[in-house]
């Protein structure tokens, strides 16, 4: 899964509009898993934060509003794979 890390600037964005994506549970699903599966083989924790900030917004959103229990597991097992990060860390993250 290393020969796909050059390529984790234009799939990363591409991968979160699917997530957002509300016309199927189905591409949302297979978004996320993709997302968890690209971060456990590469190792790509934390960062994403740094690099994509509008997926921490995503993620709470999609904790608060989501209904489809499949999804907010999936989110669930995404927070895990991407880490913690520090609180001082996001507001930084959010005044850029």
């Amino acid at each position: 899964m290393q020969a796909i890390q050059p390529y984790l600037g234009d799939l990363f964005p591409l991968i979160l509009e699917c997530v957002k994506d509300m016309t199927s549970t189905t591409k949302r699903k297979e978004a996320l898993r993709t997302l968890i599966s690209i971060i456990e083989n590469t190792s790509f924790v934390v960062k994403p934060y740094f690099y994509f900030p509008q997926i921490l917004d995503m993620i709470i959103s999609l904790i608060s509003t989501e209904q489809n229990t499949q999804i907010r597991e999936l989110v669930l097992r995404l927070i895990g794979k991407l880490g913690a990060v520090d609180p001082f860390i996001v507001k930084q993250i959010r005044v850029r």
